[in-house]
């Protein structure tokens, strides 16, 4: 995926609330980056669904993907926590 597309989907998804996610191929793992405006405890079940999603589909976390998370708890600049 190209970077001005990146940063469009980044931005609509900034704009709407929604997670960003973006997947890199490394080895025989994919990489999936977790952005989360809200915070763990509240909306901790958006990732449970991701992972839930993927196990259907046949998909082990460890072995075919890892997922980066990064929480902003409700904060609009600062640190994310990890």
């Amino acid at each position: 995926m190209d970077k001005p597309r990146r940063k469009l989907i980044f931005l609509v998804a900034t704009i709407f609330g929604a997670p960003v996610l973006f997947a890199q191929p490394t080895h025989s793992q994919v990489v999936i980056g977790w952005l989360e405006g809200g915070s763990r405890t509240t909306d901790g079940h958006r990732l449970i669904a991701l992972k839930e999603g993927l196990a259907a589909l046949g998909w082990k976390e460890g072995a075919q993907y890892v997922i980066e998370e990064r929480w902003a708890e409700g904060k609009k600049s600062g640190t994310i926590s990890r």
